[in-house]
């Protein structure tokens, strides 16, 4: 339910500034830098509690008091749902959240020995919080990638994760070296193992990009517009923003294929950029104009500028054939 203020607040960049430094921060507690934890005078009040009141008032406070290394990374996951906008996803997620928390502990407490069969803690929990102390941080880098495009251009941003996952996967091999057994270093071995995939994944950014390969998107105004209506093409509008989830998924999935691009030579497309930075004037204009509650949204037009269409997700390259046809291309 909090998506639909998020996804005002995510067009702000001090607020992605805000959200990465906040992801940063926590993070570090991943890796005993600090410890989060229920304050001393709290703690005091619950020794010696017992029966319903004690059990809520745990419940309540179970997020810090008996997994506190849960809480960094259950945040990055309720800024990344909230951005969704879906009630019903939400619930899902943290459904599913609750129940890998929960199974284990009423599982053991099914079994006599139970306890008796949990793995030794050691350094190989170390090295699971500081795998998921450094996705954390992930999140948290990318929030200041889109909160700060002054600093963070096109041909920088593939670098700055190649460094990101260079120095993670570096960190993870001599993070508690000394000290590690076969489980951790097992554990320190995959995380470093993906770092280096991905490092290589951004790298490919880094080359030259395959000329032809971009869609003719014109930035939506009322001159553009315009100009779309006289072309005698039909026209896709699409709303986004570089912090949409979903609408990055549209994009590899169905508008930058082949097919997808071959569609779209048969339009005048449009293009309303929400991102971070966006003026906000321009953002209420299209926001009136369209309707816009919430992204992804798409708008299809006939030739001429009749018989709308609006979309709210596109899943495949056939749902674009069929939404283009229905406006009036020649395919």
């Amino acid at each position: 339910a909090a998506g639909g203020a998020f996804g005002e607040l995510f067009t702000l960049p001090w607020f992605n500034i805000m959200l990465g430094l906040l992801m940063i921060v926590l993070a570090l507690s991943m890796f005993d830098i600090y410890q989060i934890g229920l304050p001393s005078f709290v703690s005091k009040q619950l020794k010696g509690r017992s029966g319903p009141v004690g059990s809520l008032i745990m419940g309540l406070f179970v997020g810090f008091a008996a997994a506190p290394c849960a809480g960094p990374f259950i945040a990055a996951i309720f800024i990344e749902v909230a951005k969704l906008q879906s009630i019903g996803v939400g619930m899902g997620v943290f459904m599913l959240i609750g129940i890998g928390i929960g199974l284990p502990y009423v599982a053991l407490s099914a079994l006599a020995v139970g306890a008796k069969d949990l793995p030794k803690s050691g350094t190989w929990m170390k090295a699971v919080k500081a795998a998921m102390g450094i996705l954390v941080i992930y999140f948290g880098v990318d929030y200041l990638i889109k909160g700060l495009p002054q600093v963070f251009t096109a041909s920088n941003i593939p670098w700055t994760w190649v460094g990101f996952f260079l120095l993670s996967g570096v960190f993870m091999l001599i993070y508690e070296a000394k000290h590690s057994d076969g489980r951790a270093w097992g554990i320190k071995g995959a995380v470093a193992m993906a770092c280096g995939i991905a490092m290589g994944q951004a790298l490919a950014g880094t080359g030259p990009k395959v000329a032809g390969e971009e869609i003719a998107w014109t930035k939506f105004e009322i001159a553009s517009f315009e100009a779309a209506k006289a072309s005698g093409k039909p026209i896709l509008i699409d709303a986004t923003a570089n912090w949409c989830a979903e609408c990055k998924v549209i994009e590899a999935k169905v508008f930058n294929t082949p097919e997808g691009r071959e569609l779209l030579k048969n339009a005048a497309t449009l293009k309303i950029d929400w991102s971070v930075g966006v003026d906000q004037q321009y953002k209420k204009m299209t926001q009136d104009q369209f309707g816009i509650v919430g992204l992804p949204h798409l708008e299809f037009y006939s030739a001429g500028g009749q018989n709308r269409r609006t979309v709210k997700a596109l899943h495949s390259v056939e749902e674009l054939r069929t939404l283009l046809q229905e406006s009036g291309a020649k395919l």
